[in-house]
């Protein structure tokens, strides 16, 4: 989807940091997460290796997020009605 160009299956990893690297401000969205994630491990800079790239996830497992990621910042929202839905 974000159109990278990798020649092996194996360096996604390093075409993906390579990419947001180069943008000076990058916002990435990670949805529903159910489990930890190593950002790092999937080629996500993140704290000082890029201070301009800021990730936002979203998870209906509070655990997920707060203790298993450390999460600096927790904004809980309620359910959607049908209609808002």
């Amino acid at each position: 989807m974000l159109g990278l160009k990798c020649k092996a299956e194996k360096d996604r990893v390093g075409c993906l940091r390579k990419m947001l690297k180069k943008e000076e401000k990058i916002l990435v969205i990670l949805d529903d997460i159910w489990e930890k994630l190593e950002l790092g491990e999937i080629g996500i800079p993140y704290g000082d290796d890029h201070k301009g790239c800021k990730v936002l996830l979203t998870s209906r497992e509070c655990r997920a997020l707060s203790k298993d990621m450390r999460t600096q910042k927790e904004f809980h929202l309620q359910h959607l009605s049908e209609d808002e839905a």
